[in-house]
């Protein structure tokens, strides 16, 4: 791997706006803005609206028109695309590095001043229709989605799509005054890759935050400093069940406890522990044997599928491991699952298993890295959760440091943890977390 990351730079300017860079001297360079906007910040009555901003940077922007839009980047050579999470909204061009200038223009409009006519409220009502018929075919995501809701409840709760009944009840006020309050200089970071820091620097200092919704749909766009957004409610674990039943021969469950945020010392421990628990294989058409794995097939000789995984946010975060199979054969796919967990839980972890998760750690780290849109990523969330970066060898030294025992105090802590389940499909033999966690 390529010591790029010796390049990085973080500048904080006068106004708050966070630019973090990354000189790898590609002809390529792709830079994403990114605000902290994502599902969490919704409140009861804007379920889903970060889903209808995922799709509106195509349809309608502050200064440029859906045409000149698309027909600007596509004269430059340029790609853009807009993705989300619970936590943050990422705006993102991929430019020549000699055409960067002129794509920083779009990537601008459509990130500190997101805006839509209330004549435009309808045109994507498709689309979001569209997502949901895809969420619907993927019972995987939606059953992660649904954790979250069981875990949660709200804040990290937070769907990432919009539910049906929503579609068409958003006004354009809504959706401006919502970006109007989160899409502050101080809420917000400019992360660059292939470029200079010292003019990515210079183009950020000359985004205009002037911009604001209007009062009414015939209102002109008014103008003014944005204030400092409100703290984002803090995430507490409940803990619960959510149970959804479909027509399929197919059952998906995830399980999970409540994990480690960003913010813990212990996040790094955990992350052993998950490649302890269950790591794919990185042999093509390889077989697991993994922990998990082993046990699920001592239990059952019919197939199925497992994964462990490790979701941490800013403060909070989910521990645990989803499961398909046949809905004959869940109930013994989900108890061996469950017990093998219980049983880490106790202890018994020894040097040689660490030492081996810890190996595996390190190598998905460092092939991640690999990954331009990964490293925009990550790189954004290190920058807006802790205003610096740590680059890839310096979390390699830190993987290196965690010991056994670490590892099994964060197994027994995770192991008292409240389980949440979400299960989808056919239920008709499905067990309930009771039934599980006795």
């Amino acid at each position: 791997m390529s010591c790029w990351y010796l390049t990085i730079q973080v500048t904080k300017l006068s106004n708050g706006l966070l630019v973090a860079s990354v000189e790898n001297n590609a002809s390529v360079s792709r830079v994403t803005v990114a605000a902290k906007a994502g599902a969490r910040y919704e409140d009861g009555n804007q379920l889903g609206l970060t889903h209808f901003l995922r799709h509106l940077p195509v349809k309608h922007n502050y200064k440029f028109q859906e045409v000149i839009f698309l027909k600007g980047l596509q004269q430059l050579g340029s790609s853009f695309y807009c993705s989300n999470s619970r936590e943050y909204m990422y705006y993102t061009v991929e430019s020549l590095r000699t055409e960067l200038d002129d794509a920083l223009l779009f990537l601008e409009d459509v990130s500190v001043n997101p805006f839509i006519n209330y004549w435009d409220i309808g045109a994507l009502d498709s689309n979001l229709k569209f997502d949901l018929l895809c969420l619907e075919n993927e019972p995987v995501a939606r059953s992660l989605d649904s954790l979250h809701l069981a875990a949660y409840r709200n804040t990290l709760g937070r769907s990432l799509y919009m539910p049906d009944y929503m579609i068409g009840n958003f006004s354009s006020e809504q959706i401006n005054e919502y970006t109007y309050k989160h899409y502050s200089p101080d809420n917000m970071a400019v992360i660059g890759i292939g470029v200079d820091h010292d003019e990515l620097v210079s183009r950020a200092e000359e985004f205009d935050f002037s911009g604001s919704p209007p009062t009414s749909p015939d209102a002109p766009i008014q103008t003014g400093d944005r204030s400092k957004p409100t703290p984002p409610q803090k995430a507490v674990y409940k803990g619960g069940e959510i149970r959804i039943p479909t027509y399929t021969d197919q059952t998906v469950a995830s399980v999970a406890v409540e994990g480690s945020s960003l913010c813990d010392k212990d996040l790094l421990a955990v992350q052993v522990l998950q490649n302890l628990i269950s790591h794919h294989s990185s042999v093509k058409y390889g077989a697991e044997t993994s922990k998990l794995n082993t046990a699920i097939s001592k239990a059952t000789n019919k197939p199925f599928h497992v994964r462990s995984f490790n979701m941490s946010y800013t403060d909070g975060g989910l521990f645990g491991f989803t499961a398909c199979s046949r809905y004959d054969n869940i109930r013994n796919v989900l108890k061996a699952a469950f017990d093998q967990f219980v049983t880490l839980t106790k202890g018994g972890i020894s040097e040689q298993e660490v030492s081996r998760a810890k190996t595996q750690l390190k190598a998905d780290l460092f092939m991640s890295y690999e990954n331009g849109g990964y490293v925009l990523d990550d790189l954004c969330e290190q920058v807006l959760c802790h205003e610096k970066i740590t680059s890839p060898a310096e979390i390699a030294k830190k993987i290196d440091a965690v010991s056994v025992k670490e590892v099994e105090a964060v197994a027994k802590k995770i192991g008292s943890s409240k389980p949440s389940m979400s299960i989808i499909g056919n239920l008709s033999d499905a067990p309930y977390l009771d039934e599980l966690y006795k």
